[in-house]
């Protein structure tokens, strides 16, 4: 996401199923840093990070997600019994036939997309690698995209499946695109996301679902926040939240800008000149 992350001026460095379901999730909690005054928690609003949220709802409830190498953002979980299951934390949803224990890692895509392939397409939402155990159990693969629906801007056609193989990029036309994620049926698994056919320098203005994340700094003499506005993307999401971590900041709840935000565009952030804060 080259040029997508945004800092505020003069600051440092749904579909009902899964609606229904993302809401459900929000059951988890807020670490405290160690340099973050007690005040701190008062500002936040008890949600960890969201990929930090490691479970599946199923048809009967929470499935937990086992790491394999939580370096590499490699998972493992098992479905026990036919369903759906969607992962709340990135939006990636299978419809499931019969029990299956399924792997997925997180991946980069400028690690697999070519400079040509880069000017033709537009990353449109996270990669990842899946794998299943046995074949043949999964009707429907949700993956989750960060583009705008519904939006006269945007073609449905311009959604393609990337397949990453041996034989390099192949492409696939979903079933069907909705509001969040776009379907495979019947799918195959390799190394997968969401591209959207939009060449650059074409004047298209994409728009983009988009996250405010806000963090909490502590310092003896001030108080610093620094603020991203990022597509929805739960593996850029993740990226911050590590950096900052890094550096105590402490994450406060923000709401989802109202409107979508256009990708390539430039946003000024700015606030009232008598904004109180409290606590102080």
């Amino acid at each position: 996401w080259e040029g997508a992350v945004f800092k505020a001026p003069g600051s440092s460095g749904s579909e009902n199923q899964e609606s229904a379901q993302i809401l459900e999730s929000e059951d988890t909690f807020l670490e405290e840093e160690t340099l973050v005054p007690l005040q701190a928690p008062k500002l936040c609003s008890g949600v960890e990070p969201a990929c930090h949220n490691y479970r599946f709802l199923g048809p009967e409830g929470k499935v937990d997600i086992e790491f394999i190498d939580k370096s590499a953002s490699k998972y493992s979980v098992h479905f026990p019994m036919a369903g759906f299951y969607l992962w709340p934390a990135t939006r990636l949803g299978f419809l499931v036939t019969a029990a299956v224990t399924v792997r997925i890692a997180l991946d980069s895509w400028s690690l697999h997309m070519k400079l040509q392939q880069e000017e033709q397409w537009m990353v449109a939402g996270p990669l990842f690698d899946i794998s299943v155990e046995p074949q043949g159990v999964i009707a429907e693969i949700h993956l989750p995209h960060i583009i705008s629906l519904p939006a006269n801007e945007v073609d449905m056609s311009w959604f393609h499946v990337a397949h990453f193989k041996d034989e390099g990029m192949i492409l696939e036309a979903p079933a069907r695109v909705e509001p969040f994620y776009a379907v495979l049926e019947n799918p195959s698994f390799s190394l997968m996301g969401i591209l959207l056919r939009c060449a650059r320098g074409t004047g298209v203005s994409v728009p983009i679902t988009s996250t405010a994340l806000l963090y909490y700094h502590f310092h003896p003499k001030d108080t610093k926040f620094h603020l991203y506005l990022i597509p929805s993307d739960s593996l850029l999401t993740k990226a911050i939240d590590e950096e900052e971590t890094k550096f105590h900041g402490v994450r406060l709840q923000t709401s989802p800008p109202v409107d979508p935000l256009n990708f390539a565009s430039r946003y000024i952030v700015s606030g009232s000149a008598h904004l109180e804060i409290i606590p102080e």
